[in-house]
């Protein structure tokens, strides 16, 4: 897994863009692996997750009325020795938080990420 940006963007909103490299000798099956667990959420990565290190506080990615992630969707399996370029849009934590713990299921969280503007 790889950090390219977190940013804060407008509307109140941060923009992840991240990249999940397949080092191995077999391919990653993304189906369900990085979603919330909802059907919608098939091929997406609809359940990755951000948390606020002082406060506590989970911000999960941004939905449309219908449930559907503001994220990568239609995701493709990631071939052996290969990367996806994927993104999430979250709501912004307070100004003075400057970094940030990023989850994406399946994998180690990455602590202290910093906030870009």
């Amino acid at each position: 897994m790889e950090i390219q940006e977190l940013k804060r963007v407008s509307g109140g909103t941060m923009m992840l863009r991240f990249a999940l490299i397949n080092e191995g000798d077999q391919t990653f099956s993304v189906g369900y692996a990085l979603g919330a667990g909802s059907t919608s959420d098939i091929a997406t990565v609809g359940g990755v997750h951000l948390i606020e290190p002082v406060g506590k506080k989970k911000y999960l990615v941004v939905r449309d009325s219908e449930n559907k992630c503001d994220c990568s969707r239609g995701v493709k399996d990631v071939a052996a020795k290969s990367r996806a370029n994927l993104w999430a849009r979250f709501p912004a934590p307070p100004e003075n938080v400057e970094k940030i713990a990023v989850v994406v299921p399946t994998f180690s969280p990455m602590d202290d990420v910093p906030i870009s503007r």
